[in-house]
């Protein structure tokens, strides 16, 4: 028999039970809802912009578990859809790991960020002052050897070359400096490739060795560095990239092509995996807090002077009206976006793909998307981003974990600012 008092603790459990379905069932429609509308956009986007494959990853918070979008093909054909495992070359933004194993060998004590070339490179006079600072903000002054038709008529006569780091640092050299170190910002792949250089002298192993310790370290199983071919387990995921930007003939598939970048843009990968990785990087993990701060202090691209975030009005610094390159750190920039405010950035592009990637501190969002041709429109990555962003906004699930984000954690200084941006 049910006393009085024991009805009422069952009713009142039931009643708990209710609402915790009942707020349950609502945030599971509304993330259902969601996901259909980033579905859509990608969708859209994609035969938009002409893509045969679009790939991305989206992690609301620190706690929420990453999800995968993806639409389209991995082949013009059409033939077989792509997966969140299916592979694309990412370019650049193996920039952004190449400096943060540079921090790491600071943060040992193996080198120092005023480290200058001549410790290690006699044969390269010239560049005997650059320190490694300019290489990681690219304030070194030295010619980019992908630079122009003369890169061009090489990649089209040497199909399957494979390029050593010496020979794409000799490539450089070759040509006048532009500037002295710390005069100028220019963004140059040679300097990464110099950092490569570094890595193999200071760390007595091959960048590949190097790499492929690396990712095996931070779980990257879809992750790979790939200067000299594609491992062949990687083969079978790869989404055949195209070529529209005039290197080659209109939508030349460039699978195969040489991967000449090494540490300046060999790796390939999903969405999934660099999303993981970011997540540990600004989470402190891969290397520590201080270094990451040293990583994201940011110089004006117009006069290679350090910025004061703190000290910065963004009222005068905002010319655009999607977003604004607000600085350059070391493999790694900072935008600000209309409408997702400060994140930082980088992009990646080679012959045949393009990827981005951007972290917002001020709400914990993360985005990485991956495609399979290089356009010759600029910036698709940007206006993809910017249409995910507007569904994300609007999403009330979206703005709730947000709201519980913020309240949680520390925001950086200089999120309040973009309040003051109608």
């Amino acid at each position: 028999m049910i006393t009085g008092n024991k009805r009422i603790q069952l009713l009142i459990m039931v009643f708990l039970c209710c609402i915790h379905c009942g707020t349950y069932a609502f945030h599971s429609n509304g993330e259902r809802i969601l996901d259909d509308k980033i579905q859509t956009i990608l969708d859209r986007d994609r035969i938009k912009y002409h893509l045969p494959a679009l790939s991305v990853s989206i992690q609301l918070s620190e706690k929420n578990k990453t999800k995968d979008y993806v639409s389209g093909y991995d082949a013009l054909s059409g033939k077989k859809k792509i997966t969140a495992n299916t592979l694309f070359q990412i370019g650049s933004i193996t920039k952004t790991f190449t400096a943060t194993i540079i921090f790491k060998l600071i943060e040992e004590s193996k080198i120092s960020l005023n480290s200058k070339l001549a410790d290690w490179f006699p044969q390269y006079p010239r560049w005997k002052d650059i320190t490694v600072k300019n290489l990681l903000n690219h304030t070194s002054g030295v010619y980019n050897y992908t630079h122009g038709k003369d890169f061009d008529n090489k990649l089209r006569k040497n199909l399957y070359k494979y390029w050593s780091l010496d020979e794409l640092a000799n490539m450089a050299y070759q040509h006048p400096d532009l500037s002295k170190p710390g005069q100028h910002y220019r963004y140059t792949n040679t300097d990464y490739i110099l950092l490569g250089l570094i890595i193999e002298k200071v760390m007595n192993k091959s960048i590949q060795q190097v790499f492929n310790q690396y990712l095996h370290q931070y779980n990257l199983n879809n992750t790979f560095y790939s200067s000299s071919g594609y491992p062949k387990d990687a083969i079978s995921k790869m989404a055949h990239g195209y070529n529209r930007d005039g290197t080659f003939g209109y939508n030349t598939d460039v699978t195969f092509f040489s991967m000449f970048s090494q540490s300046d843009g060999a790796l390939i990968s999903t969405p999934h995996d660099i999303t993981d990785w970011l997540n540990q990087l600004f989470a402190k993990r891969v290397i520590s807090y201080k270094y990451l701060e040293d990583m994201m202090a940011i110089i004006s691209e117009e006069n290679a002077k350090p910025i004061n975030l703190s000290k910065l009005n963004l009222s005068k610094v905002v010319k655009q009206k999607s977003l604004t390159e607000i600085g350059s750190g070391s493999g790694i920039g900072l935008v600000y976006f209309k409408d997702f405010g400060f994140t930082w950035v980088h992009a990646g592009g080679t012959p045949g793909y393009e990827s981005f990637y951007a972290y917002n501190p001020c709400n914990g969002i993360k985005i990485v998307l991956m495609y399979n041709v290089k356009p010759k429109q600029q910036l698709v990555f940007t206006k993809i981003a910017s249409d995910v962003f507007n569904v994300l906004n609007s999403s009330d699930v979206v703005k709730d974990l947000v709201k519980t984000y913020q309240h949680k954690n520390a925001l950086p200084k200089y999120c309040n600012l973009g309040e003051k941006i109608e």
